[in-house]
């Protein structure tokens, strides 16, 4: 006897219906289905983003709508970086002076909160010497260095921000 009274009847499982077939995205047709590392064509197209040959076993993946091995991609990846980095650093010099004038503005504005001590310039851990020196607290009645710093050498361009800081009571 079961503690809650009469074993429950287990319904029957019917097989479930086959549903609608669904279709897969077709693969590219215009693109060279050839291995980049080995040269030999793939037997079947597929869909997936990245895939291993057959031949070689190396994997493969797509790079907009050409084929290439991983490493191609992330040495593509790494360009594609390294050229953002160079604009970067390329607009942060010619606007260096709208962002030192943005830069006085705000401490004009944190001096007229109340309990506002002053600014701290904060340098990130790979900073260069320049910005190290620099970094730290700096009250309102001190020149307070402007970001980003002139003369830094980081190879990035100055990493430094600042912000606010409270008097402690």
């Amino acid at each position: 006897m079961w503690p809650f009274g009469k074993k429950a009847k287990q319904p029957i499982m019917k097989p479930k219906e086959p549903g609608p077939t669904e279709k897969r995205p077709e693969p590219p047709k215009d693109i060279k289905w050839e291995c980049p590392t080995c040269k030999k064509a793939f037997p079947e197209r597929t869909t997936r983003s990245r895939f291993k040959c057959p031949h070689c076993r190396n994997w493969v993946c797509f790079l907009g709508k050409n084929l290439v091995t991983l490493d191609e991609r992330a040495r593509h990846w790494e360009e594609e970086k390294r050229q953002r980095e160079e604009e970067d650093r390329v607009w942060a010099k010619e606007n260096i002076k709208q962002l030192h004038k943005d830069m006085k503005e705000q401490i004009k504005e944190y001096a007229k909160e109340e309990f506002t001590a002053g600014v701290e310039i904060i340098c990130s851990d790979d900073s260069c010497e320049v910005c190290k020196r620099i970094a730290g607290q700096y009250t309102f009645k001190q020149g307070i260095p402007l970001v980003p710093i002139e003369g830094c050498t980081h190879e990035r361009g100055c990493q430094c921000i600042f912000s606010s800081y409270i008097e402690e009571l």
